[in-house]
C-alpha cells in the first residue's frame, strides 16, 4: 500500500486515510488542514504525507516498469530513458 510507505503511516492509518480521502493519489493531494482533521493524524503525520516523495518515487518505478518490459534500459535515478534494447 502506497501510502504506508510514507513515515510514521502503518496499515491502519493508511487504511483510514485513502476511506477519507477516496483514493491513495487524492491522500498525497489533499490540503493539510484537512488532512489533519482526519481522526488519528495530526500535524507531524499530514506534513509527512505532503513533504513525502513517495508518490514520485512509485512514478518513477511504473515507468521504469514498462520501459523494462518494453525491452529498454532506464537510469531511475536521473530519470533518462538510456534507449538501449536489453536482452
Amino acid at each position: 500500500m502506497l501510502v504506508s510507505l510514507v513515515p510514521g503511516i502503518g496499515s491502519v492509518t493508511a487504511k483510514s486515510l485513502i476511506a477519507y480521502c477516496g483514493s491513495a493519489g487524492r491522500v498525497f493531494s489533499e490540503k493539510e488542514r484537512i488532512l489533519r482533521t482526519i481522526p488519528g493524524l495530526g500535524t507531524v503525520l499530514a506534513k509527512n504525507i505532503l513533504q513525502s516523495k513517495v508518490l514520485a518515487r512509485a512514478e518513477k518505478e511504473v515507468d521504469f516498469t514498462i520501459l523494462c518490459m518494453e525491452g529498454y534500459s532506464y537510469d531511475m535515478e536521473s530519470n533518462v530513458e538510456l534507449n538501449i534494447k536489453c536482452g
